[in-house]
């Protein structure tokens, strides 16, 4: 998913990144999750492209989002993560 060089992310697959995020917070997996949402995060922030998100409300369709809202939708997943964890909660079964 992504590897460290020199202290910083060097290279990142964030679709892939996000959603073991997602899986590791819909398992419980709390500091899983939090490492992921951490690295996704300073990703982001410091420029790299968002991952490809696709989205449905019905099963017979999705539609993958653009890079502007795939940034802040994962942005947001990220904070909530992040926030769960500073404060000691695991998701609902």
């Amino acid at each position: 998913m992504f590897a460290f060089c020199c202290g910083t992310i060097a290279l990142m697959d964030p679709t892939a990144t996000f959603n073991a995020m997602m899986e590791s917070f819909a398992l419980g997996h709390q500091e899983d999750a939090l490492e992921h949402a951490a690295s996704l995060a300073s990703w982001l922030n410091s420029g790299g492209h968002a991952p490809a998100i696709r989205v449905s409300a019905d099963p017979t369709m999705s539609f993958e989002l653009t890079e502007e809202i795939g940034r802040e939708l994962c942005r947001t997943a990220c904070r909530v993560i992040i926030a769960y964890g500073n404060r000691g909660h695991s998701p609902e079964p």
